[in-house]
């Protein structure tokens, strides 16, 4: 690994992730790093290549903290749940306003993200609510690929700026309340009392 480079995508990331895409430019980067341009474009030729480079390398980096949740969990409504809070954790780490700056500003990019995205997030969501069908927390008669699909297709609309303005609690709050309808929904009876075994546990932690 180049300490270099990985210094610079170190960086960049936390500056990107508070100020937004757009506003920061590589001069901005350079005087924030004490670098200078050559060294800059030595590593990334363009900003592109730079937006890019960071967000790929903190998704790998959300991947290893889901990888770690999964090991954890005791049963596959846990995994959801327990999942699901991380997604809520993430949210509030990256400012939505990032996520639509990102949409707007750098398409392909965008693009090249939800892709990859979709895929793995896919497949993690199959193999729960498979896993769930074979230990009776969900309904036998759902369609594991059909529903993984439907959940994605939910929160792609729901990073859509016309219907939650950035920076809004509004989107976190219906997250929340869409991944326990949506959990509940495919639930059998041991799964919603496993749902609310878990949801009493995160309430009297916060209380």
């Amino acid at each position: 690994m180049n300490s270099t480079k990985d210094n610079i995508l170190i960086q960049a990331e936390a500056f990107f992730m508070k100020y937004g895409f757009r506003n920061v430019t590589m001069d901005d980067l350079c005087k924030e790093m004490g670098i200078s341009k050559k060294t800059l474009y030595q590593y990334f030729q363009t900003k592109d290549a730079l937006v890019e480079s960071c967000i790929f390398g903190y998704m790998e980096k959300e991947a290893d903290k889901v990888q770690q949740i999964r090991k954890k969990a005791t049963d596959p409504v846990d995994a959801f749940y327990s999942l699901s809070k991380r997604a809520l954790e993430s949210l509030k780490e990256v400012s939505p306003f990032v996520i639509f700056d990102l949409q707007k500003n750098h398409p392909e990019i965008w693009k090249k993200f939800v892709n990859h995205d979709f895929e793995w997030q896919y497949n993690m969501l199959v193999f729960n609510f498979q896993s769930g069908i074979e230990q009776g927390f969900y309904r036998a008669e759902i369609n594991p690929s059909k529903v993984a699909k439907l959940f994605l297709l939910q929160s792609e609309g729901m990073l859509r700026p016309r219907i939650f303005e950035p920076e809004s609690l509004e989107l976190i709050e219906a997250i929340t309340i869409r991944d326990e309808l949506f959990l509940r929904s495919i639930c059998t009876p041991l799964g919603i009392e496993r749902l609310i075994s878990l949801m009493s546990a995160k309430a009297t932690t916060i209380s």
